[in-house]
């Protein structure tokens, strides 16, 4: 389930936001299907205020904590997701700290890192970021890897030799990031 919130949206509808998650962590519970919560941490325009306008302040300082508390206010409706699939972190202590939440109070959540379509580059450090933190156990970065490669075979002849071209660039792109995922130790 995609989710975008914020602390700082309209509380009525972010109770009500919660009052329908709810309901449907429970349901899924109910029938052993885990929930898997996609979370977009938007800005908003007193947020980008702070950091100056730049997105890249705001991911690095102010982002990490937004993200941390919109899973306690999840968290506190009941909301048990078995996966959380965030937006890439900039530092081990970010990761650490959403990860920290994603698993308090006995909750058995996993991390992944979702692309959120950025350039590679960025995917590298977020990559590199996440795998340092071990309840972060994968990524989710669809786009990045097979974006241009479709649009390419979409405007070829759509032959053997396009296809298996756009099936190379796919997977060239997809060991990439892999490569970018360093464990510790």
């Amino acid at each position: 389930m995609l989710v975008r919130d914020n602390p700082d949206f309209d509380p009525a509808e972010r109770e009500q936001q919660f009052g329908r998650l709810a309901q449907i962590s429970s349901a899924l519970r109910g029938i052993g299907v885990p929930l898997l919560y996609e979370l977009l941490v938007p800005a908003t325009s007193a947020q980008l205020d702070r950091a100056g306008h730049d997105a890249g302040v705001y991911d690095r300082d102010l982002r990490p904590g937004l993200v941390a508390q919109v899973i306690t206010d999840n968290q506190a409706h009941g909301v048990e997701p078995a996966l959380w699939k965030v937006e890439g972190l900039e530092t081990a202590e970010a990761a650490q700290q959403v990860a920290d939440q994603a698993r308090a109070g006995g909750q058995h959540a996993d991390l992944i890192v979702l692309g959120r379509d950025a350039p590679a580059e960025r995917l590298d450090h977020w990559l590199e970021v996440a795998s340092q933190v071990s309840a972060f156990v994968g990524f989710a970065i669809g786009r990045s890897i097979w974006e241009d490669a479709v649009r390419e075979y979409e405007a070829s002849d759509h032959g053997e030799a396009a296809a298996g071209a756009a099936r190379g660039q796919i997977a060239e792109r997809y060991l990439g990031f892999v490569a970018h995922w360093k464990p510790a130790g």
